[in-house]
């Protein structure tokens, strides 16, 4: 097994195709299937199933494949740290979660690029519990979440501002007032991968009755906000959403907030990193300042 051979196994699976992740990769299809023999024999299992549209994988090609992405991504980070150590300069690695402000980090960004001219920022969005392992271990030096965080004695944790959650609709819908007890009547589209999301199902649970004892189970879930309101704009389902991705909607009168009642969700906003005493002098320092900068931004907007 190698770095490459991995890489290559990424791109079958993202493909759905031999032929067209060899066209991708520049690669001969041969070659290509020798990859997936050589890994299958290393693995000892089966990580393919051919068809006539392309390939599947298996149980066990899927698990290869979410293995195979994290082993990637850290040969890949090693290697531009490594670069950025031979050149003389200073590399940070801050993670925002998938669901954060858009308008929020390219701001965060340019003020500490600004202020710290000699330091390489990189940015990648990624999920709450695999960017505090990544900063558990060295690989990631910041993290910007939603919601609760497990406490970990080696990490420290700074709130820097609030979102509010809301629960969307298309504007045409006659609903003066929900209780959570109403969710399941309605087509709730649920944002999959919200760090949010588990908060707002603990809280909808801890409201419910004992006649709906599980809260409220999603319609659908979907990766994407824009995919989400896109359903919304066409009246189909309703969803909890930060009320920053709406706001173009909401001034348009296409989108309304639903009043649920009795319900209030203000989502903080947290700095996650590993313990001053465990970073170096300039690393401290641009915490500070990405703590600073971070809570003027939602002081202005609120």
């Amino acid at each position: 097994m190698t770095i490459e051979s991995l890489t290559y196994f990424i791109s079958i699976i993202e493909h759905k195709s031999i032929s067209k992740a060899a066209e991708s990769e520049h690669i001969s299809q041969s070659a290509l299937t020798q990859v997936v023999k050589k890994l299958e024999s290393d693995y000892n299992c089966q990580l393919l199933e051919r068809n006539n549209k392309g390939v599947t994988p298996t149980a066990s090609g899927l698990l290869v494949y979410e293995y195979a992405k994290d082993l990637t991504s850290l040969s890949n980070a090693l290697k531009n740290r490594l670069v950025c150590l031979n050149e003389g300069c200073y590399s940070i690695i801050l993670k925002p979660c998938c669901s954060m402000d858009n308008q929020f980090i390219p701001t965060l960004m340019y003020h500490l690029q600004s202020e710290f001219p000699g330091v390489k920022l990189t940015t990648e969005f990624d999920n709450k519990i695999k960017t505090i392992s990544e900063i558990q271990v060295g690989i990631t030096d910041f993290g910007i979440v939603m919601g609760t965080t497990p406490k970990h004695d080696n990490i420290d944790v700074e709130i820097i501002g609030f979102e509010e959650i809301v629960l969307v609709a298309h504007a045409s819908k006659k609903i003066t007032e929900l209780s959570v007890c109403d969710l399941n009547k309605h087509k709730v589209i649920d944002f999959s991968i919200a760090s949010y999301l588990k908060d707002i199902h603990q809280k909808v649970e801890a409201m419910t009755t004992s006649s709906t004892p599980v809260g409220y189970q999603p319609f659908m879930s979907l990766d994407s906000i824009s995919s989400i309101k896109t359903l919304i704009q066409n009246n189909f389902g309703i969803a909890f959403l930060p009320k920053y991705a709406i706001t173009d909607e909401l001034k348009s009168g296409v989108f309304q907030i639903l009043p649920l009642k009795d319900f209030t969700y203000r989502l903080p906003i947290k700095v996650i990193s590993k313990k001053n005493e465990d970073l170096s002098s300039l690393t401290i320092d641009f915490k500070k300042s990405l703590i600073k900068a971070a809570k003027k931004y939602f002081l202005q907007k609120n």
